[in-house]
């Protein structure tokens, strides 16, 4: 499923906020894609690997993207959190 902020942009979802900080905490956070990958709480233990896999400036996207071994740590991420699926 994408992430909420582009899915209210595109009138396919009722609200732009994460649903797992909403139902946890009661906090309306936009789902962007930042807060996805690096700070939302029901992903902490995959961005910590992440993190801890790709070292130095493990919060930048730019940079996660720049190179293969780094873009690779970044969909191994995405495919543990299972939030990012198609049907």
């Amino acid at each position: 499923m994408p992430l909420n902020k582009y899915l209210f942009k595109i009138k396919k979802a009722t609200s732009n906020k994460c649903k797992n900080c909403f139902e946890t905490s009661g906090i309306a956070i936009p789902e962007t894609v930042q807060h996805f990958l690096f700070e939302c709480p029901a992903y902490v233990q995959e961005q910590h690997e992440m993190a801890k896999a790709i070292e130095r400036r493990s919060k930048d996207l730019k940079h996660i993207l720049e190179e293969k071994e780094r873009t690779k740590e970044l969909l191994k991420f995405i495919e543990k959190s299972g939030h990012l699926t198609w049907n």
